[in-house]
């Protein structure tokens, strides 16, 4: 997206012809199966999944605006593939070239925005174009639109988008940060929750699933007891490049998968604010053993809430004050890597607290006391 100061790229707008235009094989709203597609497939796509009737009907109505300016790379032949800005090149397409709208999934609807773009003098043949060099030119452009911007793409594009940047590019986390607009905690996260789904494809789930729902994945993964039990990282421990789920847990991925999303009576949640709990009863050894059992996560709750042996009720307070710890551990952590070192153990309050549960751990001798 052109800004109306930026003189510079003003300049460099030319208008082309939109048969010299080429869809974007690799554009990030495609699903996974879909990029790479033809050129045929991919407008037919775009009509299809992305409303590019909608575009239509507009430039049918009221014309091609000039401040609709594409982007983007050169291709073979002269041509130049279009990286922001296909969902319009597809109305546009549609509109101008009976071809193209005649493998749409509403062609008889697309006819009549043709006629009334023509009658009206609104069937542009060429549009105005912003060449960049190569697709590196444009991801600040692109994924600051698409990630913090107004014009948001769905969860798991941004995640892909991401970690594409990271894996394909060389780029680091922090300049995804800054190239997207969004905190580099917020790109270690998405990048982290993009592995996952590759991770539960190695375990033996349906990374189907997750990507349908990438939005509660995200929310499930904002979850510390969740994150534990399939053994993925703090965002600050993600590391490009690295495995994100160790294999010894890929037994818990495909629980926590099949929990979350299904299929049939494995799926546990109802609704996304069901993830709390869920969360609760996968930390509760007696919440876990009655999920691995078959119950219900209502059932699973009541069999946390009955009554319980000193035993089970020692390890519940115990693994309690576990998680707390770890939390506790996550949080310096954090603040450590966003601020280059500075710890909050040294805080009057904070020493004071550890104090206290140093003392409370003397009932508990271990060889290491």
């Amino acid at each position: 997206m052109i800004s109306e100061n930026d003189d510079a790229a003003e300049t460099r707008v030319t208008l082309m012809g939109i048969d010299d235009l080429l869809f974007d094989p690799q554009n990030p709203r495609l699903e996974d199966e879909d990029r790479g597609a033809s050129q045929d497939q991919l407008a037919a796509l775009l009509d299809e999944l992305y409303d590019a009737r909608e575009v239509g009907s507009s430039i049918a109505n009221f014309g091609y605006f000039e401040s609709e300016v594409l982007v983007g790379v050169p291709a073979p032949e002269g041509k130049v593939t279009i990286v922001e800005g296909n969902r319009r090149l597809a109305a546009v397409k549609g509109l101008a070239r009976s071809v193209v709208r005649a493998g749409y999934s509403s062609p008889k609807e697309w006819d009549r925005l043709a006629v009334l773009a023509a009658d009206k003098a609104h069937v542009p043949e060429r549009v105005p174009v912003l060449v960049e060099p190569d697709r590196s030119a444009v991801i600040a452009t692109i994924g600051y639109r698409h990630i913090s911007g107004i014009k948001q793409w769905e969860p798991y594009q941004q995640a892909r988008y991401i970690a594409e940047r990271i894996d394909d590019d060389g780029l680091s986390l922090k300049e995804v940060g800054g190239l997207t607009g969004i905190t580099e905690t917020q790109v270690r996260s998405k990048y982290r929750n993009f592995g996952i789904v590759k991770a539960a494809e190695a375990a033996g789930a349906d990374p189907a699933l997750i990507q349908e729902s990438f939005g509660v994945w995200d929310n499930a993964l904002g979850r510390v007891p969740l994150r534990q039990f399939i053994g993925a990282p703090d965002p600050a421990a993600v590391r490009p490049k690295e495995p994100v789920i160790p294999p010894e847990k890929y037994p818990n991925l495909r629980e926590l998968v099949g929990w979350i999303f299904g299929p049939g009576t494995a799926k546990k949640i109802r609704e996304s604010r069901d993830l709390g709990t869920l969360a609760d009863v996968v930390a509760n050894p007696i919440g876990l053993e009655a999920l691995r059992g078959g119950l219900t996560l209502q059932d699973a709750v009541q069999a946390m809430r009955q009554p319980k042996t000193a035993r089970d009720r020692l390890i519940q307070f115990l693994t309690t004050a576990a998680s707390a710890l770890r939390n506790a551990g996550g949080v310096v952590e954090d603040a450590a890597a966003v601020h280059g070192g500075e710890t909050l153990t040294d805080d009057a309050q904070v020493s004071q607290l550890l104090l206290e549960i140093d003392r409370a751990l003397e009932p508990f001798p271990t060889p290491d006391r």
